[in-house]
């Protein structure tokens, strides 16, 4: 289903905030991001039946986008402005294109955290959360890829650009030795 007006991600935001047993953030800051995500570009949702059937052959990536942190704390901050920079971070390594994004869990804010970055790169958003909720640690939401060893790739960027609170970080390695970062 391609979302392209505000009703649309009223009735998504909806359905994800009871699904989310009011969990996944703020219902404001996912309307919020889902409109911004609507003005960079299309933002589709198909399944993971509609993704096999676009790319039989199984080549890509699908990226996980995830808001981390507690929104409670002192320095919380979070912008759309770091998509980009993330996107960027994460095309450096990729030896394939990325195929399509999924949310880390489904949530009023969660279910729209690959908005913005779908749009950017015109590409899906799966309907597949990696982990249905949050996790306090990555090796709990990894859709069970901490028991496989195989390589991950982990692009982050928060805080306030030109401050002391900014931060990007890019992680290799299994996702046992990168979550705890």
């Amino acid at each position: 289903m391609l979302y392209d007006n505000e009703e649309k991600v009223k009735d998504l935001l909806a359905g994800s905030l009871f699904l989310g047993g009011g969990g996944g953030g703020s219902p404001e800051e996912g309307y919020e991001r889902a409109m911004s995500a609507l003005k960079k570009g299309d933002v589709e949702l198909i399944s993971l039946s509609e993704l096999h059937r676009r790319n039989p052959e199984g080549r890509g990536y699908v990226v996980t986008f995830a808001g981390v942190g507690s929104p409670a704390a002192e320095e919380a901050y979070y912008s759309d402005q770091v998509y980009p920079r993330i996107t960027e971070l994460l095309g450096r390594c990729l030896d394939g294109p990325v195929i399509g994004v999924i949310p880390c869990e489904i949530g009023a804010s969660s279910s729209f955290e690959p908005f913005i970055p779908a749009a950017l790169l015109g590409v899906p958003v799966i309907d597949a959360p990696c982990d249905g909720r949050a996790h306090p640690l990555g090796t709990m939401g990894s859709l069970g890829l901490e028991c496989c060893g195989d390589h991950t790739v982990q692009a982050a960027a928060g805080g306030r650009e030109g401050t002391a609170s900014y931060l990007e970080i890019f992680t290799e390695g299994t996702i046992k030795s990168t979550a705890s970062l």
